[in-house]
């Protein structure tokens, strides 16, 4: 049973830094189906390593959709102001990329064989 957990862990990574080399860079924000792949790959890290990981999920409010038309109103001819938004929902990429590096710097120092990273300040020497 530890194998395994240690196969999820070890697959998860590897799902989560290929996400991250693949994501789009073109446009302001990443799609949805790149956050909810996102968030499948901390469900399966919250279940093989028993513990919780929300504070480094992407919130449902900060997803949006990107507005693709909109007509001003004219007044001269009485036409209403119109906005047309695409269906999908998008996340800014800077948001997406500040969860995913968080995410992996949680991994690289809960698994680093060196002596854990001091936060904080140091009393100096006497």
């Amino acid at each position: 049973m530890v194998q395994n957990k240690q196969d999820t862990i070890c697959r998860s990574y590897s799902r989560l830094t290929a996400l991250k080399a693949n994501l789009p860079t073109i446009g302001w924000g990443i799609e949805e189906k790149f956050i909810k792949e996102y968030h499948y790959i901390l469900v399966a890290l919250e279940e093989a390593m028993e513990m919780t990981l929300g504070e480094f999920r992407i919130p449902d409010n900060e997803l949006q959709r990107a507005m693709t038309s909109h007509t001003s109103s004219d007044p001269y001819f009485g036409g209403e102001e119109e906005t047309t938004y695409t269906n999908e929902r998008y996340c800014s990429r800077d948001y997406v990329l500040s969860k995913v590096d968080a995410l992996l710097t949680y991994f690289q120092i809960l698994t680093s064989p060196q002596e854990k990273p001091s936060i904080g300040f140091k009393q100096p020497d006497e």
